[in-house]
């Protein structure tokens, strides 16, 4: 009964669709950026998503630029931020599906050990 804890290898349906989700939001946030120049902390969208550490890219963008030309590209950021944090949800949500599934096993064996 032990095979039975291992994690399934294949996200869930939710969080698939919210990684697509979150490419989808990502690729537009790039493409706004980009049309908006040089001279903003919009260009640094790509080095911060290579990096993998969207969250701190969202916050410098959201604390260190007012400009109204940009008005625009945070409400994009702002629909990434959204995305992001219902993919990190789904992922929780999956972690702790798995967790509580692991409990219930390690319960039904102790039972059937008891007899």
């Amino acid at each position: 009964m032990s095979e039975l804890l291992e994690p399934a290898d294949d996200p869930s349906e939710e969080f698939l669709e919210a990684k697509n989700d979150f490419a989808e939001f990502s690729s537009k946030a790039f493409g706004v950026i980009n049309r908006k120049g040089g001279g903003s902390v919009y260009m640094t969208f790509a080095q911060y998503l290579a990096a993998g550490d969207v969250s701190s890219y969202i916050a410098e963008v959201l604390e260190n630029n007012d400009h109204p030309e940009n008005v625009e590209a945070k409400r994009v950021v702002n629909d990434l931020l959204d995305k992001y944090t219902v993919a990190r949800k789904a992922v929780a949500k999956r972690q702790h599906n798995k967790a509580t599934m692991r409990r219930a096993l390690a319960i039904a064996e102790q039972m059937l050990a008891e007899g």
